[in-house]
């Protein structure tokens, strides 16, 4: 069976406002960006089309469940609920490039921002980690071994997921496998979080306003 997948390009992406640039962000630098920064476990997916913010496409609710906070605790229920762009619907996928995909029963930490127009976590990829096995992957799957003194993630060397990297988004390369332990991550992210700008928010963060998709449409062979 045919199906068409939607590769959704983001252009122009610098701006502070909207948080999505793939230019290298610091841990910090992406915290001060972030109304909330959470860890959760993805209890479900729900993916529908919308046209309720412009053009009609594809949107996916995402519910944590044992949900943490690190900044911005607005609540003290362990589930936390936030949209992202793209999903799949019947035989429609549609994707957004350099973002991270979510399953069901990932662990994940999340830098938010207090309303997005590209996507929720602040910088795409960089603002999502997944703890997988007691250490730590970023959002473009990439396995990362260390955090620099300027608060830089440093990605393992010898990852495949390195070559499929979004241009523009250079990194620095650990010299060997090291992996960074999921404790030591979260102790830093809690340290950074602690001392980022605060935000005020009126509502949970992770919240989409208005924004246009240039949108490709794709066909998968059989």
């Amino acid at each position: 069976m045919l199906y068409r997948i939607l590769l959704v390009c983001l252009f122009c992406l610098c701006s502070s406002a909207d948080g999505s640039s793939v230019v290298r962000l610091s841990l910090p630098d992406i915290a001060n960006h972030s109304g909330q920064v959470v860890r959760g476990k993805v209890a479900s997916l729900q993916s529908y089309w919308t046209a309720a913010y412009g053009s009609r496409t594809i949107e996916t609710k995402i519910t944590l469940e044992s949900v943490s906070y690190f900044k911005g605790q607005r609540s003290v229920s362990t589930l936390f609920e936030f949209t992202m762009p793209g999903g799949t619907v019947g035989d429609i996928t549609m994707r957004i490039a350099g973002a991270p995909e979510f399953k069901q029963g990932e662990e994940w930490v999340l830098f938010l921002l207090p309303e997005w127009k590209s996507f929720p976590t602040v910088g795409l990829y960089q603002g999502a980690y997944q703890l997988v096995d007691g250490t730590v992957v970023d959002g473009n799957g990439v396995p990362v071994s260390n955090i620099d003194k300027d608060g830089f993630v440093i990605s393992a060397l010898g990852s495949p997921k390195l070559e499929g990297r979004a241009r523009g988004a250079s990194v620095q390369i650990q010299s060997s496998l090291k992996k960074l332990p999921a404790d030591v991550f979260l102790a830093q992210v809690a340290a950074i979080a602690n001392k980022s700008k605060p935000i005020t928010l009126t509502r949970d963060a992770g919240k989409r306003i208005p924004a246009d998709y240039t949108s490709v449409p794709l066909r998968k062979k059989q």
